[in-house]
């Protein structure tokens, strides 16, 4: 019963490899994992009440197992390897999101994630940025360490703040 009682969990930094046993913590809304050596992100698939998820600094290639989480806003998966966040489509209720750092260069599933208001992608291999014309609640938004030349499809997006490389 006391893991069930947890709704805020901070374990960054712990050499953690594996993360069996955190399915029992079904009431977490908050869990900080940055800075372990976690790859395998099957058993987060059972806390469906995640709100913000910080896993930054990890050895996760594989995002799939995110998108059972429809309830989380915030999710920050900087310096992994990831290469297709597909599966992160799934997250509608998303308003921040922090990639920055990984692999990835096709953003086409992001143009559901309209609620978004902040995005970092800063340092990836990302040359084209029009899934994200969409995103019409976005403020911040983070390019820099990308290979952008055309940033005009963001033009119509008002209010937002965007950072990238001076050319």
């Amino acid at each position: 019963p006391a893991l069930q009682e947890l709704t805020s969990l901070n374990a960054t930094d712990r050499n953690i490899r594996v993360l069996d046993g955190i399915q029992y913590c079904t009431n977490l809304e908050r869990l900080l994992l940055s800075g372990n050596n976690i790859s395998d992100l099957g058993p987060l698939a059972e806390l469906p009440g995640l709100k913000r998820l910080y896993l930054q600094d990890n050895n996760i290639s594989d995002t799939s197992p995110l998108s059972e989480l429809k309830d989380l806003v915030e999710l920050v998966l900087t310096g992994n390897d990831i290469r297709d966040i597909g599966p992160l489509a799934e997250l509608t209720s998303l308003v921040g999101l922090g990639l920055w750092d990984n692999n990835i260069s096709d953003i086409a599933p992001l143009e559901n994630l309209t609620n978004l208001q902040w995005l970092d992608l800063r340092e990836n291999n990302i040359t084209d940025i029009s899934p994200l014309s969409a995103l019409t609640n976005l403020m911040e938004l983070d390019l820099r360490g990308n290979d952008i030349t055309d940033t005009s499809p963001l033009e119509e997006l008002p209010g937002l703040e965007i950072r990238v490389d001076e050319g």
